[in-house]
């Protein structure tokens, strides 16, 4: 698990199959099967890792997040997959500062949410807004990036200052 996002950039963004508002998490799983076409086109698809990673573990299970990703236009890779965490999400949602709430197990609100990490620490996020693949695509891309200026969004702990705990805590997608 860890290793997925330590190699290259990689791009997360967070959803859940029970989301009921068609511009959060469907829209987002479409916009992530769209960057992947788009970064095929421009070469990028072996230089970055995509992952989608569900808010809602206990019911999004694996075989309905692959039919739910698959027929927004998701595909599974090597370097794009989807992820359920299988014990306390508490500390990804921690790690990566999310803005999600939960009645019991059920997420009763969320914010749409997509992260581009380099070496596993949070480069550049987009938060509260939805995110256009060509910038997203550009700033993967660009030879000198550099990390979004911290006024512009929230600090955030290194993705993998916790890895055991992460990768013990996470399981990915096995797909044909």
């Amino acid at each position: 698990y860890s290793q997925f996002f330590e190699d290259k950039p990689s791009i997360v963004a967070f959803f859940y199959t029970r989301c009921e508002n068609p511009n959060k998490c469907s829209l987002t799983v479409t916009k992530l099967g769209q960057l992947q076409k788009t970064a095929t086109k421009k070469g990028l698809d072996k230089e970055l890792n995509i992952a989608a990673i569900t808010y809602d573990s206990n019911f999004d299970l694996p075989a309905r997040i692959k039919t739910y990703c698959v027929n927004r236009g998701f595909l599974f890779t090597d370097n794009s997959r989807a992820f359920r965490v299988v014990s306390d999400f508490t500390v990804l949602k921690n790690q990566f500062e999310l803005g999600v709430n939960y009645t019991g197990s059920i997420v009763n609100a969320h914010q749409i949410e997509l992260f581009i990490l380099n070496k596993g620490e949070v480069f550049y996020s987009f938060t509260q807004l939805q995110w256009q693949i060509d910038e997203v695509l550009a700033i993967v891309a660009s030879p000198g990036r550099k990390k979004q200026d911290t006024a512009k969004r929230k600090p955030t702990q290194s993705y993998l200052s916790k890895a055991k705990t992460v990768s013990s805590a996470a399981s990915s997608l096995i797909v044909p």
